[in-house]
């Protein structure tokens, strides 16, 4: 079986935290950055990680792939061992903390995407994804035993597939995630610590493809396993230099390039395609703007911008048939930065049209167009496509439709 093609970028952080450039590398193997030090095999993977003074050692297979993790992590001192099937896929881990009795996870998968975990204990979740956009969890399926009883639990993400909100089945708040620039877990969001009800529930997924290893602290990535703490693969890349001259980057931007597989490269090229598929296929584009534009007769003075139904609906997995709907400020920060927007030009509230036969409409690349968006290119900052056509009214009517009344919340 051949992996599909995924996203990849060439560039790790350029620069530390505190505005320093990083210390020199060899072969692009970081050696230390702030209190994190490395060391590396021949082979060029990470053998050794020391965070002040916890250190872990990591132990390889001939094919590069990690089989044992030992030393002291976020939740103490472990040892832990990885096992994997035919596929390159992980199949299992048994995790033994410092003296508690060892923990045996199970994973089951559907193609390259993780579907299952099964745990010691007889639990079990399952993961539902999104069919338009494949690597984006919709769900997650708790289970006890064999009895058909499950939890279900809603997953909200932002456009790259990392979770943000975590929701059950009667919408109370679980679980809110707030993360850096390439994907470290820096806690829950203020907003969604006071809001939660009952306990915190636990969210392993991280970046799209990405599980989050409570004992590493280290995310895995199918082939490959990612450091949160710098933005890096731990390994080089198993498809050499067709991923690109630093063979241990993620991506130039993680909130418009994903990396599932942790192998080669997209981006607009993906928008290009979708880009195709709006003009060729569907004849309709998808439209976000303030609702304060009301007040103007038309959307943009040189033209309106749109892109394709997944770049919009793709924040809004729940609204189903619904026509008005609240979301957290978190959010609308969320679709503003991946759309190209100035920071809370969403806050007062905004709408979702769709636009038919864009075809018609002088469709063309976004030299010009609405004041709010940041400029012209190829895709949008979360890498949807993106194209203008003549500017259209901001009432309903035969061309254009409201679809979704977006309200915004705290």
């Amino acid at each position: 079986m051949t992996p599909p093609t995924t996203c990849w970028a060439g560039k790790a952080r350029t620069t530390t935290r505190n505005g320093r450039p990083p210390p020199p590398q060899s072969s692009n193997r970081l050696p230390h950055w702030q209190r994190l030090f490395y060391r590396y095999n021949v082979w060029g993977n990470l053998v050794s990680r020391r965070h002040g003074l916890n250190e872990q050692h990591y132990t390889y297979d001939a094919d590069n792939r990690l089989i044992r993790a030992r030393g002291s992590g976020p939740q103490g001192e472990f040892s832990a061992q990885y096992h994997y099937d035919a596929l390159g896929r992980r199949s299992r881990k048994e995790v033994t903390f410092a003296g508690k009795a060892p923990q045996t996870t199970r994973f089951l998968w559907q193609g390259y995407r993780l579907l299952q975990e099964q745990r010691a204990n007889g639990t079990r979740r399952t993961w539902s994804y999104d069919p338009e956009s494949p690597w984006t969890p919709l769900a997650a399926i708790e289970q006890a035993g064999e009895g058909p009883q499950a939890d279900i639990y809603w997953l909200n993400t932002d456009l790259n597939g990392a979770p943000l909100e975590v929701t059950d089945a009667d919408g109370r708040l679980r679980w809110s995630g707030q993360y850096d620039t390439f994907g470290r877990l820096q806690g829950q969001t203020t907003a969604g610590a006071a809001q939660r009800t009952g306990p915190v529930y636990d969210q392993p997924l991280r970046y799209a493809g990405q599980y989050a290893d409570s004992e590493t602290g280290l995310h895995y990535n199918l082939f490959r396993y990612y450091e949160p703490d710098v933005g890096r693969f731990t390994t080089q890349d198993p498809v050499g230099l067709a991923g690109g001259l630093n063979l241990y980057a993620y991506a130039p931007n993680p909130y418009g390039w994903v990396d599932p597989l942790g192998l080669a490269k997209c981006g607009v090229e993906q928008a290009r395609k979708r880009q195709h598929g709006m003009l060729k296929n569907t004849n309709e584009g998808y439209n976000i703007s303030p609702k304060s534009w009301d007040a103007y007769p038309a959307i943009g003075r040189d033209g309106t911008f749109v892109t394709d139904k997944q770049g919009v609906m793709n924040y809004f997995p729940h609204a189903a048939n619904e026509k008005e709907i609240t979301i957290t400020r978190a959010r609308a920060r969320a679709i503003e930065r991946n759309m190209g927007l100035y920071k809370d030009s969403l806050s007062g509230g905004f709408k979702v049209r769709k636009i038919n036969g864009i075809n018609g409409l002088n469709p063309r690349s976004p030299l010009a167009g609405n004041d709010y968006f940041k400029g012209p290119g190829q895709h949008l900052p979360g890498g949807a496509p993106e194209m203008v056509i003549n500017s259209q009214s901001t009432t309903d009517n035969s061309i254009i439709n409201t679809i979704l009344t977006v309200s915004v919340g705290k």
